[in-house]
């Protein structure tokens, strides 16, 4: 029993000594990172290649919860892919956020990313402390050099519903 009183605070010195400052400012830093007022994008790489019997448009869900991951793939007219090389083509999506609480306004420009891949995953934010925030997606392929361009808009509800 003696052993264990002398031990326990050998034991609790060395575990405090271990953890220094900079790992945990690390850990807090790596939390504060974390916005969830912002849209959060990945590429997805793998089969880039297009499928050639799938109809042209934007695919992707138009009802989804915050914070959730949902995959959009853009896929051209075979007219549109023949106008751009492949070698020239460039992507870029674009983010627009509807304010419901002003009638009639135009969306307004939220983000946009360039990026390699006709496919992302994408995650919504809800703005505004709207139980339903509409956001507009618009996927462009584009010609790096002439930029001529051409896309594809949907409409996505973000539903916020509280647990319960």
């Amino acid at each position: 029993m003696k052993r264990l009183f002398y031990v326990l605070p050998i034991i609790g010195l060395l575990l405090f000594a271990s953890c220094n400052n900079d790992e945990s400012d690390e850990i807090l830093d790596e939390y504060q990172e974390l916005d969830e007022s912002q849209i959060e994008i990945t590429e997805i790489t793998e089969g880039k290649n297009f499928v050639w019997a799938i109809t042209p448009g934007l695919y992707g869900p138009i009802n989804t919860a915050p914070l959730t991951n949902v995959k959009y793939t853009y896929h051209p007219t075979q007219a549109q892919l023949n106008a751009i090389p492949a070698s020239l083509r460039g992507y870029r999506i674009h983010f627009e956020v509807d304010n419901p609480f002003i009638a009639g306004t135009a969306w307004q420009h939220e983000a946009s990313f360039d990026i390699t891949s006709n496919s992302v995953t994408v995650k919504f934010p809800t703005k505004y402390n709207a139980s339903t925030t509409r956001w507009r997606i618009r996927y462009e392929i584009y010609n790096k050099n002439t930029f001529t361009s051409y896309s594809r808009l949907k409409v996505v509800n973000v539903n916020f519903v509280i647990p319960g």
